[in-house]
């Protein structure tokens, strides 16, 4: 998409999302940078809607200082499946079904594939080489590791090796949805939840179109909200997939990318 284009959206545009991870909070220097802070507060003055879509259920985004400085217009958390208004509170929740869960774990512990679970409480479901990488990139503190015993499940992280196909393994099932991010974790949502659907939900709270926002991200998980947006925004860090996807790349999370970006197109 080239620079015209973007002018001419930008008064249709009527609302910003962030992806957290990789995005509004940088996972090189486990941080948010300040002209992130600076770029959301601008918009909101400019007349923005701005909120956060992330697969991170609002328990585990709220462990991270993303509503330190900031009173954001709605959060879309767990991929989708939940949906939160200016006040944080739920207005719209979509998850399994208790027997798609517990078959969802039978697989799992069946196969020897690891899980990181949140919901009631936070733990992986057994142990794994790959349990340590994971926690240190998305800064996480948990070390409760015990089988799946019926608890809610907001987020199913899967982590396998980069490249493990898990189609052969839940194909039988048809409302799950198995999110890729490029990386050795993945996600598994309900087919119907996704980015967009939550997106839609706070489009439609907020009485604007449903495609009438810039979207912000930086991986698989963000692959739909950059497709669906009216403007989709990788981070100069994004993956190969993301990037592909999106109308137009930035700069990188830890180097000012979002605020660069804004400024550069006088939307800040």
């Amino acid at each position: 998409m080239n620079e015209q284009k973007i002018i001419q959206l930008k008064e249709h545009i009527k609302a910003v999302f962030f992806d957290i991870d990789g995005t509004y909070y940088d996972q090189i220097t486990h941080r948010i940078p300040d002209s992130n802070i600076q770029a959301v507060k601008a918009l909101q003055q400019q007349g923005y809607k701005v909120a956060l879509a992330s697969a991170r259920p609002f328990s585990s985004a709220i462990e991270l200082p993303v509503l330190k400085d900031i009173n954001w217009d709605g959060i879309v958390s767990a991929g989708g499946q939940e949906v939160y208004d200016e006040h944080y509170q739920l207005i719209e929740e979509n998850n399994f079904s208790q027997n798609e869960l517990n078959e969802i774990f039978r697989i799992a512990q069946k196969h020897q594939i690891p899980a990181y679970v949140v919901g009631d409480d936070n733990f992986f479901t057994m142990d794994s080489s790959l349990l340590e990488p994971f926690k240190t990139r998305f800064h996480l503190t948990v070390d409760k590791i015990h089988p799946y015993h019926g608890e809610k499940a907001l987020l199913i992280t899967l982590l396998m090796p980069i490249g493990f196909s898990y189609e052969p393994y839940f194909q039988h099932m048809p409302n799950v949805r198995i999110q890729y991010t490029g990386g050795t974790n993945t996600d598994l949502f309900p087919k119907a939840v996704t980015k967009p659907s939550g997106i839609h939900t706070l489009m439609k709270y907020w009485n604007l179109a449903d495609n009438a926002y810039m979207a912000f991200g930086d991986s698989g998980s963000d692959i739909e909200m950059m497709e669906d947006a009216m403007l989709g925004v990788c981070m100069g860090n994004g993956s190969e997939q993301c990037k592909q996807s999106a109308d137009i790349l930035c700069g990188r999370s830890d180097r000012d990318g979002i605020y660069n970006f804004l400024k550069s197109f006088d939307i800040i």
